[in-house]
Protein backbone atom coordinates (compact mmCIF):
# COMPACT_ATOMS: atom_id res chain seq x y z
CA UNK A 1 0.00 0.00 0.00
CA UNK A 2 2.64 1.93 -1.07
CA UNK A 3 2.83 2.62 -4.39
CA UNK A 4 0.49 3.74 -7.17
CA UNK A 5 0.84 4.69 -10.66
CA UNK A 6 -1.49 6.50 -12.53
CA UNK A 7 -1.69 7.58 -16.46
CA UNK A 8 -4.17 9.19 -18.84
CA UNK A 9 -4.90 7.93 -22.44
CA UNK A 10 -7.36 9.54 -24.84
CA UNK A 11 -9.78 6.57 -24.10
CA UNK A 12 -8.87 5.27 -21.33
CA UNK A 13 -7.22 5.48 -17.47
CA UNK A 14 -4.89 2.91 -16.49
CA UNK A 15 -4.63 2.94 -12.72
CA UNK A 16 -2.31 0.46 -11.02
CA UNK A 17 -1.09 0.11 -6.52
CA UNK A 18 0.58 -2.63 -5.01
CA UNK A 19 -0.93 -4.26 -1.74
CA UNK A 20 1.96 -5.22 0.63
CA UNK A 21 0.78 -3.91 4.51
CA UNK A 22 4.14 -3.24 6.54
CA UNK A 23 4.42 -2.36 10.37
CA UNK A 24 7.12 0.31 11.77
CA UNK A 25 9.98 -2.09 11.22
CA UNK A 26 9.57 -2.52 7.40
CA UNK A 27 7.37 -6.52 8.27
CA UNK A 28 4.73 -7.14 5.95
CA UNK A 29 1.58 -7.50 8.45
CA UNK A 30 -0.66 -8.61 5.43
CA UNK A 31 -2.20 -7.57 2.00
CA UNK A 32 -4.98 -5.43 1.24
CA UNK A 33 -7.15 -5.31 -2.12
CA UNK A 34 -6.05 -1.63 -2.52
CA UNK A 35 -7.92 -0.93 -6.25
CA UNK A 36 -11.50 -0.18 -5.02
CA UNK A 37 -13.72 -0.26 -8.04
CA UNK A 38 -17.59 1.09 -8.48
CA UNK A 39 -20.42 -1.08 -9.52
CA UNK A 40 -22.27 0.46 -12.09
CA UNK A 41 -19.86 3.52 -13.14
CA UNK A 42 -16.50 3.62 -14.44
CA UNK A 43 -14.30 4.77 -11.60
CA UNK A 44 -11.50 2.98 -9.43
CA UNK A 45 -9.78 4.15 -6.85
CA UNK A 46 -6.05 3.15 -5.76
CA UNK A 47 -5.25 3.52 -1.92
CA UNK A 48 -1.96 4.65 -0.65
CA UNK A 49 -0.85 4.58 3.08
CA UNK A 50 -1.65 1.71 5.58
CA UNK A 51 -5.08 3.24 6.73
CA UNK A 52 -8.54 0.77 7.71
CA UNK A 53 -10.62 4.38 7.10
CA UNK A 54 -8.89 4.83 3.94
CA UNK A 55 -10.10 1.76 2.76
CA UNK A 56 -13.03 2.59 4.08
CA UNK A 57 -13.52 5.95 2.71
CA UNK A 58 -12.52 4.90 -0.67
CA UNK A 59 -15.06 2.57 -0.77
CA UNK A 60 -17.59 5.03 -0.03
CA UNK A 61 -16.95 7.28 -2.71
CA UNK A 62 -17.22 4.29 -4.70
CA UNK A 63 -21.11 4.03 -3.32
CA UNK A 64 -21.19 7.53 -4.12
CA UNK A 65 -20.04 7.95 -7.69
CA UNK A 66 -22.76 4.82 -8.24
CA UNK A 67 -25.75 6.57 -6.81
CA UNK A 68 -24.88 9.95 -8.43
CA UNK A 69 -23.37 9.56 -11.47
CA UNK A 70 -19.08 10.41 -12.19
CA UNK A 71 -19.78 13.98 -12.94
CA UNK A 72 -22.18 14.70 -9.85
CA UNK A 73 -19.38 13.27 -8.10
CA UNK A 74 -16.21 15.22 -9.29
CA UNK A 75 -18.45 17.95 -8.19
CA UNK A 76 -19.18 16.23 -4.93
CA UNK A 77 -15.93 15.07 -4.22
CA UNK A 78 -14.48 18.51 -4.73
CA UNK A 79 -16.10 19.11 -1.62
CA UNK A 80 -15.98 15.96 0.43
CA UNK A 81 -12.54 16.29 -0.06
CA UNK A 82 -12.19 19.76 2.01
CA UNK A 83 -14.53 18.68 4.40
CA UNK A 84 -12.76 15.30 5.31
CA UNK A 85 -10.09 17.10 7.23
CA UNK A 86 -12.51 17.40 9.98
CA UNK A 87 -12.95 13.83 10.26
CA UNK A 88 -9.43 12.76 10.16
CA UNK A 89 -8.52 13.22 13.76
CA UNK A 90 -5.77 10.31 14.43
CA UNK A 91 -2.00 9.44 11.90
CA UNK A 92 -3.69 6.02 12.07
CA UNK A 93 -6.31 7.42 9.19
CA UNK A 94 -4.35 9.48 6.94
CA UNK A 95 -4.50 8.48 3.33
CA UNK A 96 -3.33 9.04 -0.09
CA UNK A 97 -5.65 8.44 -3.10
CA UNK A 98 -5.26 8.52 -6.70
CA UNK A 99 -9.06 8.20 -8.46
CA UNK A 100 -9.10 7.31 -12.27
CA UNK A 101 -12.77 7.69 -13.79
CA UNK A 102 -14.29 7.79 -17.44
CA UNK A 103 -17.18 11.00 -17.39
CA UNK A 104 -19.67 11.36 -20.05
CA UNK A 105 -18.95 14.80 -20.54
CA UNK A 106 -15.11 14.92 -19.87
CA UNK A 107 -13.95 11.42 -21.24
CA UNK A 108 -10.95 10.36 -19.15
CA UNK A 109 -9.97 11.83 -16.44
CA UNK A 110 -7.84 11.33 -12.54
CA UNK A 111 -7.42 12.69 -9.49
CA UNK A 112 -5.54 12.68 -6.05
CA UNK A 113 -6.70 13.51 -2.63
CA UNK A 114 -4.63 12.93 0.55
CA UNK A 115 -4.12 14.04 3.83
CA UNK A 116 -0.57 14.91 4.72
CA UNK A 117 0.03 18.37 5.43
CA UNK A 118 3.80 17.59 4.61
CA UNK A 119 3.59 15.93 1.74
CA UNK A 120 4.66 18.08 -1.58
CA UNK A 121 3.60 18.68 -4.94
CA UNK A 122 -0.39 18.84 -3.91
CA UNK A 123 -1.82 20.60 -1.94
CA UNK A 124 -3.66 18.24 1.14
CA UNK A 125 -7.70 18.12 1.46
CA UNK A 126 -8.35 18.97 -1.99
CA UNK A 127 -9.03 17.08 -5.24
CA UNK A 128 -5.99 17.86 -7.33
CA UNK A 129 -6.44 16.85 -10.82
CA UNK A 130 -3.52 15.50 -12.01
CA UNK A 131 -0.79 15.75 -15.07
CA UNK A 132 -1.02 12.79 -17.79
CA UNK A 133 1.74 10.52 -15.59
CA UNK A 134 1.81 10.65 -12.09
CA UNK A 135 4.04 8.11 -9.62
CA UNK A 136 3.74 7.86 -6.07
CA UNK A 137 6.01 5.28 -4.32
CA UNK A 138 10.05 5.88 -3.93
CA UNK A 139 11.96 8.22 -6.22
CA UNK A 140 13.39 7.06 -9.91
CA UNK A 141 14.84 8.94 -12.67
CA UNK A 142 11.87 9.49 -15.87
CA UNK A 143 15.13 9.40 -17.90
CA UNK A 144 15.32 5.64 -17.09
CA UNK A 145 12.04 5.15 -18.70
CA UNK A 146 12.82 6.94 -21.97
CA UNK A 147 16.37 4.80 -22.16
CA UNK A 148 14.46 0.95 -21.09
CA UNK A 149 11.80 1.96 -23.77
CA UNK A 150 8.69 1.95 -21.25
CA UNK A 151 7.55 6.01 -21.91
CA UNK A 152 6.86 7.55 -24.22
CA UNK A 153 3.80 4.87 -24.51
CA UNK A 154 3.93 3.28 -28.23
CA UNK A 155 0.95 1.32 -29.34
CA UNK A 156 -1.87 0.42 -27.80
CA UNK A 157 -2.13 1.80 -24.02
CA UNK A 158 -3.98 -1.20 -22.64
CA UNK A 159 -1.52 -3.61 -23.99
CA UNK A 160 1.29 -1.38 -22.65
CA UNK A 161 -0.30 -0.86 -18.83
CA UNK A 162 -0.59 -4.73 -19.11
CA UNK A 163 3.30 -5.65 -20.41
CA UNK A 164 4.94 -2.35 -19.30
CA UNK A 165 3.72 -0.70 -16.28
CA UNK A 166 4.63 -3.27 -14.09
CA UNK A 167 8.19 -2.62 -15.28
CA UNK A 168 7.80 1.03 -13.84
CA UNK A 169 6.98 -0.69 -10.56
CA UNK A 170 9.59 -3.32 -10.79
CA UNK A 171 12.38 -0.10 -10.68
CA UNK A 172 10.17 1.36 -7.82
CA UNK A 173 10.54 -2.04 -5.94
CA UNK A 174 14.46 -1.88 -5.57
CA UNK A 175 14.67 1.72 -4.53
CA UNK A 176 14.35 2.45 -0.82
CA UNK A 177 11.35 4.86 0.02
CA UNK A 178 10.76 7.29 2.86
CA UNK A 179 8.18 6.88 4.99
CA UNK A 180 5.10 8.03 4.22
CA UNK A 181 5.00 11.67 6.82
CA UNK A 182 2.66 9.57 9.38
CA UNK A 183 5.17 6.66 9.52
CA UNK A 184 8.20 5.90 11.90
CA UNK A 185 11.48 4.66 10.51
CA UNK A 186 14.13 4.65 8.21
CA UNK A 187 14.12 4.47 4.27
CA UNK A 188 13.12 0.95 3.58
CA UNK A 189 12.39 -1.14 0.59
CA UNK A 190 8.29 -0.75 0.57
CA UNK A 191 6.85 -2.01 -2.34
CA UNK A 192 5.46 -4.99 -2.42
CA UNK A 193 3.17 -8.16 -2.33
CA UNK A 194 0.70 -7.78 -5.77
CA UNK A 195 0.14 -5.19 -7.96
CA UNK A 196 -3.14 -4.90 -9.81
CA UNK A 197 -3.86 -2.86 -12.78
CA UNK A 198 -7.52 -0.99 -13.23
CA UNK A 199 -8.09 -0.22 -16.87
CA UNK A 200 -11.16 2.51 -17.09
CA UNK A 201 -12.79 3.38 -20.31
CA UNK A 202 -16.57 4.14 -20.92
CA UNK A 203 -17.27 0.71 -21.25
CA UNK A 204 -16.56 0.35 -17.73
CA UNK A 205 -13.47 -1.12 -15.22
CA UNK A 206 -11.23 -3.97 -15.73
CA UNK A 207 -8.56 -5.09 -13.09
CA UNK A 208 -5.93 -7.52 -13.75
CA UNK A 209 -3.13 -8.89 -11.98
CA UNK A 210 0.69 -7.40 -13.27
CA UNK A 211 2.71 -8.77 -10.55
CA UNK A 212 3.35 -11.14 -7.80
CA UNK A 213 6.47 -10.67 -5.87
CA UNK A 214 5.99 -13.24 -3.54
CA UNK A 215 6.79 -11.36 -0.83
CA UNK A 216 5.56 -13.17 2.71
CA UNK A 217 3.80 -11.76 5.93
CA UNK A 218 6.29 -11.85 8.61
CA UNK A 219 8.88 -10.95 6.81
CA UNK A 220 10.54 -7.42 5.35
CA UNK A 221 10.34 -6.65 1.74
CA UNK A 222 13.48 -8.07 -0.07
CA UNK A 223 13.08 -7.24 -3.81
CA UNK A 224 16.73 -9.10 -4.62
CA UNK A 225 15.58 -12.64 -2.97
CA UNK A 226 13.70 -15.65 -4.35
CA UNK A 227 11.11 -15.65 -7.21
CA UNK A 228 11.05 -11.49 -7.20
CA UNK A 229 14.22 -11.35 -8.26
CA UNK A 230 13.81 -12.68 -11.68
CA UNK A 231 11.52 -10.03 -12.57
CA UNK A 232 14.49 -7.55 -12.39
CA UNK A 233 15.47 -8.88 -15.50
CA UNK A 234 14.67 -7.42 -18.23
CA UNK A 235 12.77 -9.06 -20.52
CA UNK A 236 13.58 -10.72 -23.75
CA UNK A 237 11.82 -9.24 -26.62
CA UNK A 238 10.26 -12.52 -27.28
CA UNK A 239 8.89 -12.28 -23.89
CA UNK A 240 7.62 -9.40 -24.41
CA UNK A 241 5.89 -9.90 -27.63
CA UNK A 242 4.58 -13.17 -25.76
CA UNK A 243 2.97 -10.95 -23.12
CA UNK A 244 2.06 -8.49 -25.77
CA UNK A 245 -0.16 -10.95 -27.34
CA UNK A 246 -1.20 -12.30 -23.93
CA UNK A 247 -2.28 -8.88 -23.66
CA UNK A 248 -4.43 -8.46 -26.66
CA UNK A 249 -6.29 -11.66 -25.85
CA UNK A 250 -10.10 -10.92 -25.71
CA UNK A 251 -10.89 -13.25 -22.51
CA UNK A 252 -10.15 -12.01 -18.85
CA UNK A 253 -11.44 -13.77 -15.67
CA UNK A 254 -10.68 -10.56 -13.80
CA UNK A 255 -12.86 -8.07 -16.63
CA UNK A 256 -15.76 -6.70 -15.31
CA UNK A 257 -17.99 -4.45 -17.72
CA UNK A 258 -21.08 -2.83 -17.73
CA UNK A 259 -23.29 -0.62 -20.29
Amino acid sequence: MTAFLSVQFPKSVELLADSAAYDEDGNVVGFERTIRTAKQVPLAIAVRGASRFALLFADGLCRQADQHGIDVFLQAAAVVAERIEDEVRHEDQNFDLAIGAFSPTRGPCHFRVHTYPTLPGFPAFRLNEMDTFVAAGTMFDPQELVRLGIWPVRGNPSVWAKTRAGEIFDIMRVRKGEPLPDTIGAPRYCIGGTVELASITAEGVTVTRVRDYGDKVGSAIDPFAGAAAALLQPPTRQQRRAAEREARKPHNQNNRSFA
